[in-house]
């Protein structure tokens, strides 16, 4: 019995330093303002549109076209199926090669087929567009400021 009284005094004295070492506060820093004196400078009113944002998800149309390989120097280096994604206006080229031509390895595909496919792509929109006034203190020549003779 006085072994468990001892635990839990010891407990409960460490549980108190804790919490003593544990103080809160909170720091403010105050910025000094400097004094602006008169004819040192000059407020600007600028009137600017301010609009929200955001992203909206549309569908984009692309080409993609589709070749199967005619001839490689390197069978294990190329696929035998090659894809390209293209503009929906672009022309798709009948033949493709990749690798340099005339050198060792390249692949020639020829094209099998196009198609129209669809992915979605991301966008921002603006919208709730306004104009608002913000008035910008322009500070003058800080060398001439506090000596109007200078």
């Amino acid at each position: 019995m006085m072994l468990k009284s001892i635990a839990i005094a010891t407990l409960l004295f460490s549980t108190g330093a804790i919490a003593a070492d544990k103080t809160t506060s909170m720091s403010v820093e105050e910025f000094q303002q400097s004094h602006v004196i008169q004819n040192c400078g000059y407020w600007v009113e600028r009137e600017i549109e301010v609009c929200d944002e955001r992203v909206v998800y549309d569908n984009e149309a692309y080409k993609q076209c589709n070749y199967n390989r005619t001839y490689t120097t390197s069978p294990s280096m190329f696929p035998t199926t090659y894809s390209i994604s293209m503009a929906v206006n672009a022309q798709c080229y009948n033949d493709k090669t990749l690798g340099v031509p005339g050198h060792t390895p390249h692949a020639v595909y020829a094209l099998s087929g196009e198609e129209i496919k669809y992915r979605q792509v991301s966008r921002t929109e603006r919208y709730n567009c306004r104009i608002e006034t913000r008035m910008v203190w322009v500070p003058g020549n800080p060398r001439t400021c506090g000596n109007p003779d200078y």
